[in-house]
């Protein structure tokens, strides 16, 4: 049943955004080769004539539904059509010395594999997969418009901040910054960008300085890195990241494939690994989403709720979290706290299945067999679902035993 393996938070999953992938489907640097150009199958839309404005927050809703829409009916051209990725490459690719050929054949592969596998599919595979992607609000700060989403699945949390523009009438995002991987899209583009020309056009790089100097001298250790990464082979994400320049070990997404590797491999390298993350961002979003996992697998059930109270000020406020408030209060055994935040989540969110599942939790931990059954009626009626055999499922050994099991058994017909 997936409600045991939300209570942890595991971030097995959402390791591979934390790794930045944006263009691979399913890894994190599996980095293929790039083919000649070739008329990309992603539509990209013709440069535009029209001035950059900021949209209202108004538009950015209907922007950020009609994302979502698209997501949820799997229709990923539609959902793609949204994101300006002319302008995401640009950036990526820009003022780095590096021979227009080259930089053509990366665009196209890059346009071509975003479209074909990219962060889009990920999201609408994600969606399809039972996990649910919402638009948790829209902001305008400054001269910039933000559209923020949730991405939940079994087994992970991210969350996805797109800067929107419009010209003309249209709007659409020109970055999206990744929680997780700890760094926009463009970013992440860079990085294989410069990993891939520092093979093809080594003469042009071999001054470069800086970050993009020690990543383009080190880059096969990086690809490395992330496809030890995607390959969920822990030991080998953490033997290469310490080998790397200080400059990249301290580089966010380094720290937090690094993190997330660690929570799944090396408790003492996990603790080691929050405190640099910690120490070099300690106001990133990305650190506390790390942090609560942190926190609950040593069970200091405290320090997670602070964790989650921090994440939840700095994206203003998401009833989600509340999801995660109440497995932390399960785990310290205050039913009052779960059930107060987990009814909060329901309340706010009724459509989404995984807070009933920490309903069903807290019942079961507190042996109150009539809740058990109602609850396991209310997922049954509210979301269609058929139950498997309970009697061998161990979370429910003793709710089994019980004569409300066998009522409720009979009253479905079992």
């Amino acid at each position: 049943m997936p409600m045991i393996q939300l209570l942890h938070h595991r971030l097995r999953r959402a390791a591979l955004a934390g790794c930045g992938t944006v263009l691979v489907a399913g890894g994190c640097s599996r980095q293929a080769e790039m083919q000649p150009p070739a008329e990309a199958s992603l539509r990209i839309a013709a440069p535009a004539i029209a001035e950059e404005q900021t949209p209202s927050v108004r538009e950015a809703e209907r922007w950020g539904n009609d994302f979502v829409t698209a997501l949820a009916a799997d229709d990923v051209a539609a959902a793609n059509e949204k994101i300006d990725w002319d302008a995401i490459f640009d950036a990526a690719t820009r003022n780095l010395g590096v021979p227009e050929p080259v930089r053509d054949q990366f665009i196209a592969w890059g346009k071509r594999t975003a479209a074909e596998s990219g962060l889009v599919r990920q999201l609408a595979r994600a969606e399809q997969r039972g996990g649910d992607v919402s638009l948790v609000r829209c902001r305008i700060d400054g001269d910039e418009c933000h559209a923020l989403f949730r991405m939940v699945q079994e087994s992970g949390l991210n969350y996805y901040d797109a800067r929107l523009v419009r010209r003309g009438d249209v709007v659409r995002a020109t970055e999206i910054d990744a929680y997780l991987a700890g760094e926009p899209v463009s970013a992440t583009l860079r990085r294989y960008f410069l990993t891939s020309a520092a093979k093809q056009a080594p003469a042009e790089l071999q001054n470069s300085s800086g970050l993009d100097g020690d990543l383009i001298r080190h880059a096969d250790d990086v690809t490395a890195v992330f496809a030890a990464a995607d390959a969920r082979d822990h030991a080998r994400v953490l033997e290469v990241a310490r080998a790397l320049p200080p400059s990249l070990q301290r580089s966010k997404a380094i720290l937090m494939v690094r993190t997330i590797a660690a929570a799944q491999s090396d408790a003492e390298e996990h603790a080691r690994a929050i405190d640099e993350l910690r120490s070099a961002f300690p106001d990133a979003p990305s650190f506390d989403l790390v942090a609560i996992d942190f926190h609950s697998l040593r069970r200091e059930h405290e320090a997670c709720l602070a964790a989650i109270d921090r994440l939840d000020e700095r994206v203003g406020g998401d009833p989600y979290l509340d999801v995660l408030r109440a497995a932390a209060c399960l785990g310290a055994r205050d039913h009052a706290g779960a059930i107060g935040s987990i009814e909060a989540a329901i309340g706010a969110m009724p459509d989404l299945l995984q807070p009933y599942w920490i309903r069903v939790a807290i019942s079961l931990d507190q042996h109150k067999h009539d809740d058990t059954a109602s609850w396991l009626d209310t997922i049954s009626r509210r979301f269609g679902m058929p139950f498997p055999d309970l009697e061998g499922v161990p979370e429910y050994a003793e709710f089994v035993k019980s004569a409300e099991y066998r009522d409720w058994k009979a009253r479905r017909g079992h």
